[in-house]
């Protein structure tokens, strides 16, 4: 009953998600938000991901005045996978419109305070009812919960006035959130004595 909400794994999807929007070159975050129901790329999908990356970093440094030559930049980094969504015109269908779609976020992300940047998203990607399709029924309920849990964490992180979407991932990955308590009346409870002690 004590579990943080920042452990859940549907919530470090959308943590994930958040984060990338906010710095595009965590191309881990990007995966992880790609593998999850938001957008269900397979492993094949990512593989060919990277490889439209190499492709293009090697047109980027072959031709130093080119547009993704500020992206790999004079020490060979890497082009953010975020960058080659948006850029790469070989992509497989799967990804051929994650790219447009994770563009419209990040301008929500960049523009809204993060709880209606997270409340569109949630809308505009159908974040519920995918999360549902993709979840075992036992566990549907306790998933669903925590997503919304979730939005509530965004308007209690400083109030949800003043803070940033990077605040938010920072404030919940430092924990303190706790997932909510799924009712169960067929449940069997497992109590500390202080807790049990309070039922009496």
């Amino acid at each position: 009953e004590k579990n943080e909400l920042a452990d859940m794994p549907e919530v470090q999807d959308l943590i994930g998600l958040l984060d990338v929007l906010v710095s595009p070159a965590h191309n881990l975050s990007l995966a992880r938000a790609l593998k999850s129901p938001l957008f269900g790329i397979s492993d094949a999908d990512l593989v060919q991901l990277v490889l439209c990356q190499r492709v293009l970093q090697a047109a980027a440094t072959a031709v130093p005045g080119s547009a993704n030559a500020a992206a790999a930049g004079a020490a060979n980094v890497p082009i953010p996978w975020l960058q080659v969504l948006q850029t790469a015109t070989d992509l497989p269908p799967a990804l051929a419109q994650v790219g447009a779609t994770l563009a419209l976020w990040k301008g929500w992300v960049g523009s809204l305070p993060p709880h209606d940047a997270l409340s569109a998203i949630y809308h505009h990607g159908d974040v519920l009812a995918r999360y549902a399709a993709a979840t075992a029924p036992h566990q549907r309920d306790s998933v669903l919960a925590n997503l919304r849990a979730l939005l509530a964490a965004a308007l209690q992180v400083d109030g949800g006035r003043y803070t940033t979407a990077y605040g938010l991932v920072r404030a919940l990955r430092a924990g303190g959130n706790r997932a909510p308590v799924r009712a169960d009346t067929l449940a069997v409870r497992l109590l500390t004595i202080h807790g049990a002690k309070g039922l009496e």
